[in-house]
């Protein structure tokens, strides 16, 4: 039971830092988007904690498509993969194409629903393999890995890198998105009593320097006579 405890404890401070290191990466090009250095910001862990749950949630959707294609062993379902492989970054460009003539209103489309496609894709392949091949509800039962250390370390490889891809490419596409609805996602500040205030008067102004132009003579000769005596 102790040693049980000590892995999991192990194994959930790797993924703290994994986390914080992910959400670390977002905020830096979060911020860097708009020109604001990372360390103006003065975020705590927990920011950074909090910053990496939309990237670590779309990590384990991936590690869960990579599993159902490691186990289905379907031509079909690797090109699925591979099609799902550069999705951050084609989110992140699509912000570039909104206005595309050629591609119409898709970037626009695919931006809007680029969390459910995340989501929703892992999970349908899963159902249509399951539904399909039912040759692989064996394979699915079975939790052991059976395609080597090498194959392993390769697999979480890829995860890691597209984990990092990923924290890299949100930060970005979420700055984007806030500056295409800043009503949405800056504060804004707007002065009551704005409304009533007196119109501005350059005659005044000029008026007001003028007399206080002549106090300060006044008071510096006053100043000289009383030093002269």
């Amino acid at each position: 039971m102790e040693l049980n405890l000590t892995k999991i404890l192990s194994s959930l401070t790797v993924l703290a830092a994994w986390a914080y290191s992910l959400g670390w990466i977002k905020s830096l090009y979060y911020f860097s988007t708009f020109g604001v250095g990372l360390e103006s910001t003065e975020l705590s862990v927990q920011d950074y904690l909090f910053a990496s749950w939309y990237t670590v949630e779309n990590v384990l959707f991936f590690i869960l498509l990579l599993w159902v294609a490691v186990v289905a062993q379907r031509k079909w379902v690797y090109v699925v993969v591979l099609l799902y492989l550069p999705m951050p970054l084609l989110i992140d460009v699509s912000y570039s194409h909104l206005a595309s003539p050629l591609l119409g209103g898709f970037p626009g489309w695919f931006v809007d629903r680029a969390h459910t496609v995340l989501k929703f894709v892992p999970f349908l392949v899963l159902l249509i393999v399951l539904v399909v091949h039912k040759d692989t509800h064996e394979r699915f039962k079975d939790s052991s890995w059976a395609h080597g250390k090498f194959a392993l370390a390769v697999l979480w490889l890829v995860v890691i890198a597209w984990s990092i891809s990923a924290a890299k490419h949100f930060g970005t596409s979420e700055a984007n998105r806030a500056m295409l609805a800043p009503d949405k996602y800056f504060l804004q500040i707007t002065p009551p009593a704005s409304a009533n205030l007196p119109p501005f008067n350059q005659r005044k102004r000029g008026t007001c320097c003028t007399i206080a132009r002549i106090g300060a003579s006044l008071l510096i000769c006053l100043h000289l006579a009383v030093v002269s005596r």
